[in-house]
């Protein structure tokens, strides 16, 4: 059944569907869509017109927020449109991969242990005190003037105090957040924690100056990152579109195939 996602690159929570289509393969049409539609200026656009407020919007997701994946109909059946991120990346998994063979959650065991940690991260680590859109705001959505980096380290900092649970379970696996192998509890996590990598790069690349006093270090989070990075899925998906989001250099020139979304994306 044909897909269309509709959200904005930019988004974490579009990012995670992103990220968990790209696993599977699976073939789908993107379209831009935020409380604006048309490119974000980040990504060079202009001119944004109404869509999540709109009734075709709401009939598919009446939260009126992004992303909706909408499953088109096939015969007399009526397109479907699903919301909420992390429902999405579930759907994505049992429909393209009930088999295990990516997502290694074969067995209902194996989707209840990740999908634990699939709402731990919506309740722990999404919800963090303005923690994650600060880092957002002091990076790229404020206007240059009203961009703080120390509001932006203070961000970074508080959002290492709440990693000692997730840090804990990495150093117990040493692989993967729900065990040996990579499932959907990474997709989730591993989107909020690289925001929170790609602000560190923002501070360090244009605010050297500005300390981190108090960060906690989390080197099984950050051996876990890197795992992550070498799925090309991730890098194309969730690394490099956070990349273009605070317009940093270098989310063009990794030695990976792009996926075809991507680059009609971008030269759309």
């Amino acid at each position: 059944m044909p897909l269309t996602l509709l959200g904005r690159p930019s988004s974490v929570n579009v990012q995670k569907a992103l990220w968990a289509l790209a696993e599977v393969k699976a073939a789908f049409t993107l379209r831009h869509a935020s409380a604006m539609l048309g490119k974000g200026p980040e990504y060079g656009g202009s001119n944004p017109e109404p869509l999540t407020s709109t009734p075709e919007y709401l009939e598919y997701n009446p939260t009126g927020l992004v992303p909706t994946l909408i499953i088109e109909g096939e015969g007399s059946k009526p397109s479907q449109g699903i919301f909420e991120s992390a429902t999405i990346v579930r759907y994505i998994a049992r429909k393209y991969d009930a088999d295990g063979e990516v997502f290694k959650c074969s067995t209902p065991e194996d989707e209840a242990r990740a999908s634990s940690w699939m709402d731990y991260c919506g309740g722990n680590l999404s919800d963090t005190d303005g923690q994650i859109p600060a880092m957002v705001n002091h990076s790229t959505r404020f206007a240059e003037k009203d961009r703080d980096p120390a509001k932006l380290a203070e961000a970074v900092v508080g959002f290492s105090k709440r990693l000692g649970l997730l840090e804990e379970q990495l150093a117990k696996t040493q692989a993967f957040v729900a065990g040996q192998e990579f499932t959907v509890a990474d997709i989730p996590v591993g989107c909020v924690v690289n925001r929170y990598i790609v602000a560190q790069l923002v501070l360090k690349e244009r605010h050297p100056e500005q300390p981190l006093d108090g960060k906690v270090d989390t080197p099984s989070i950050e051996a876990w990152y890197e795992r992550l990075k070498e799925r090309p899925a991730f890098y194309s998906a969730v690394f490099q579109s956070e990349l273009l989001h605070v317009r940093m250099k270098g989310a063009d020139d990794a030695d990976v195939d792009l996926p075809e979304w991507y680059k009609e994306y971008m030269s759309s």
